[in-house]
């Protein structure tokens, strides 16, 4: 189990981004972060993925804290909405480097495999990055990502860039590492990508989660109306 207990943060010179956030991600499942643009979302991933220490509060990884067992971050991945690779290094190359820094050995075999899983060709892994496209980047991301195959999977707007049929095949690939026992928490603003990949939703506003549902409960449009309505006022949503 993820647990998220009272998360702070305040940058230098800015108010409260993120105000006592709290949450329980159960292992084998696809929770959801909905909410406005500003709302702290891509702040609290890289609090949750260690990029960032919190300004007070902790994160909890089976009962540890990621912050004082250095050991647990590395089965935490994130992929962020621009992901970064070296341009000049090969496909292969960079996902050989970022197997290492998880300390994963991988093979040839495998690499060739999880390529096509993604939808790349086998002949894009002797290509540099720069000549990649940003919906071929985000496949070689997702590629890392299961290379790598940390507990915890936290995405960042996974679905920009990708065609639609991309973004069915990743949804199929996401809904499969359930069955793996993992931890899955992503961000979105599509509904009907909300509505078909998530179990769980949890709205961001103003810092702090002040509501959570089960996508099951909504159609498109209901979930639509309950975004705008959201926004209307804060009440802090408690954990149970």
């Amino acid at each position: 189990m993820l647990v998220l207990n009272n998360l702070q943060k305040k940058f230098t010179n800015s108010k409260m981004v993120l105000n006592n956030v709290n949450a329980k991600f159960r292992s084998g499942s696809i929770n959801c972060i909905v909410g406005v643009n500003g709302a702290g979302k891509t702040t609290l991933l890289n609090i949750i993925s260690s990029i960032l220490m919190p300004t007070k509060g902790d994160v909890y990884l089976n009962s540890e804290s990621i912050f004082e067992n250095s050991t647990l971050k590395k089965e935490i991945f994130y992929t962020p909405v621009n992901p970064f690779f070296y341009e000049n290094l090969s496909a292969k190359d960079n996902l050989y480097l970022i197997c290492s820094l998880y300390n994963r050995k991988i093979d040839q075999i495998t690499i060739e495999k999880t390529i096509k899983d993604v939808g790349l060709n086998i002949e894009d892994l002797n290509i540099p990055v720069y000549n990649f496209s940003s919906g071929m980047k985000q496949k070689l991301n997702f590629a890392s990502m299961l290379l790598v195959d940390s507990n915890v999977l936290l995405l960042d707007e996974p679905f920009n860039a990708l065609d639609h049929v991309a973004q069915k095949n990743f949804t199929r690939i996401l809904k499969g590492l359930v069955s793996k026992e993992k931890i899955i928490i992503f961000t979105s603003h599509l509904p009907n990508t909300i509505l078909e990949l998530s179990e769980n939703i949890y709205l961001l506003k103003d810092g702090c989660f002040t509501d959570k549902r089960k996508a099951q409960s909504f159609n498109q449009t209901t979930l639509e109306t309950w975004l705008l309505e959201s926004q209307k006022e804060v009440i802090p949503y408690e954990e149970k």
